[in-house]
């Protein structure tokens, strides 16, 4: 999937994604934008629209308040202006002045239009709808927005109507989840175009693989130190090695004790973690505890390191050497549950800062990174900035570097740089 971002392709799921997907591209004008305006033509498809396009990841957002008060009288008294905007065809298109509801609506800030329907079987009803449907493609064409009809049911569309829609420059698009979709891969299109359109000369070219074996595993805090040097902010921390002497009147209370060891990686699975320790005595008490349990992973020592304690959200930030393709990076929500969500995006290096964002923005996760409902955002450009020095850094370690892995990457409120709590880096020597 990232080989074919890279290339400048859109990927499709299913046969039938992929007809719709092509259908969108060539029926209609390319999208520059996420903000649909939704019509239908029955209640019942307004949730189920919403839905399904939300879903897609389409916006759907709510209508300026002096259009809902200016399309207000426009609609039968049960129903409100909203977006999707619900129209009941009960009486000819021009008597109610449609294409006065259409103008307002469409000029809202959308990027693109779409009626969500059924065609009747009956011809008087399906003529109707037609009417709807021109006078609505026909506002769409004149305010330059893409425009795509869904079509609900599951028979065929006369082709009457289908030649009425083609000529206003109408996308006609079958299933309302693979349509929302096609709507959707003809906007990352686009977006895709315009990323490798901002790539200097050469850009697109893949970097020559590196073939390595693997030799070297650094442990957490030679790992943490590779990140300080180059500019990623880790934990403040002390290394205790040897017999026990603890001097942390410097350190912020909680802090984390952690087994450091090259041969270790998930230090929660064998109880080589311990977190918010208040005291001294209770990290003396927590070592001498967890010493019992890691003797055997030939232990460098014990990390004893403040905690991070005003996260919003954890990120899990992975390079790999990848034979035969080069460095691919791995953005994913990380922690703990790294697998478990499956809330992955992967990108082929190297990569500009607006495509490491783009690949960020894409995870189900992001929402949280830009204040989800109310809470405290983090500062977007801060996250970006930390995982593009970690990609220059592997750039520049190709022909040595086997992975680098950082998990979690807490991500901090407004203008504080996130924070690499774990992390590991192998290292490697060219296969002969």
């Amino acid at each position: 999937s990232a080989l074919f971002a890279r290339l400048g392709f859109i990927e499709c799921a299913t046969p039938a994604e992929a007809a719709e997907t092509l259908k969108m591209l060539i029926g209609t004008s390319r999208p520059l934008g996420r903000r649909a305006a939704i019509v239908v033509n029955s209640p019942a498809y307004a949730k189920i629209s919403t839905d399904a396009a939300r879903k897609a990841k389409l916006e759907v957002k709510e209508l300026e308040p002096s259009i809902t008060s200016y399309l207000k009288p426009f609609l039968t008294d049960n129903l409100t202006a909203t977006n999707p905007l619900v129209l009941e065809i009960k009486q000819d298109a021009q008597a109610i002045g449609l294409s006065d509801v259409y103008r307002p609506f469409l000029s809202d800030k959308h990027d693109l239009a779409i009626f969500v329907g059924s065609i009747p079987k009956d011809k008087s009803a399906a003529d109707q709808l037609l009417q709807f449907l021109e006078l609505f493609a026909d506002e769409a064409l004149a305010q330059n927005l893409p425009c795509a009809f869904i079509n609900t049911s599951s028979y065929l569309i006369p082709s009457s109507i289908e030649q009425s829609l083609l000529k206003r420059n109408v996308a006609i698009l079958n299933g309302l989840e693979h349509g929302m979709r096609a709507v959707v891969k003809s906007v990352e299109f686009v977006e895709q175009m315009i990323l490798m359109a901002q790539m200097p000369t050469g850009a697109i070219q893949l970097p020559e693989p590196s073939n390595l074996l693997p030799t070297i595993q650094l442990d957490e805090f030679d790992s943490k130190l590779v990140l300080r040097q180059i500019g990623v902010q880790i934990p403040n921390s002390i290394l205790v090695e040897g017999t026990i002497s603890l001097d942390l009147n410097e350190m912020v209370y909680p802090v984390v004790l952690k087994a450091v060891s090259s041969k270790m990686s998930r230090k929660t699975d064998v109880g080589a973690l311990k977190l918010d320790l208040l005291t001294e005595t209770q990290v003396r008490q927590a070592i001498f505890e967890m010493n019992a349990q890691v003797e055997a992973l030939q232990l460098r020592g014990y990390l004893v390191e403040e905690m991070v304690i005003d996260g919003i959200a954890e990120l899990y930030v992975g390079i790999s050497n990848i034979p035969e393709i080069g460095l691919v990076l791995t953005l994913a929500s990380g922690g703990i549950l790294v697998e478990l969500l499956q809330d992955v995006q992967t990108l082929i290096l190297p990569a500009s800062s607006a495509e490491i964002e783009a690949t960020l923005r894409k995870l189900r996760l992001f929402p949280v990174l830009e204040g989800y409902r109310g809470h405290s955002a983090a500062d977007v450009d801060l996250v970006v900035e930390s995982i593009s020095l970690m990609a220059s850094h592997a750039a520049s370690q190709q022909h040595r570097l086997v992975g680098l892995e950082v998990n979690p990457l807490i991500v901090r409120p407004g203008d504080r740089s996130p924070v690499a709590v774990d992390a590991v880096i192998r290292l490697g020597a060219p296969l002969q």
